[in-house]
């Protein structure tokens, strides 16, 4: 396998693993404050969960973007990968 899509690949694991510490890390944040239950469940009840869900499909479409440009870099070079591949973890 070419050295620069073993880098590429060894990058896109990272952004993985700093989205999974962000998760846990909210998940966290959740579970200490669910100890105030009544002052936790008032405060969800003004989030704005539509912004949550715009934030979500704008992150997936960066992946999906993103994804696209490096099989267009790859592909200058007469080398194909699936853009599945370039989603692997």
């Amino acid at each position: 396998m070419d050295l620069l899509y073993k880098g590429i690949l060894r990058n896109m694991k990272l952004r993985h693993g700093l989205l999974l510490v962000g998760l846990v890390g909210i998940g966290v944040i959740v579970l200490v404050n669910l100890g105030d239950a009544p002052e936790f469940f008032a405060a969800l009840s003004h989030f704005r969960w539509y912004a949550v869900l715009l934030m979500i499909l704008v992150q997936f479409g960066s992946y999906y973007t993103t994804a696209r440009y490096y099989q267009a870099f790859f592909a200058i070079s007469d080398y194909e990968v699936d853009l599945r591949h370039l989603f692997e973890a």
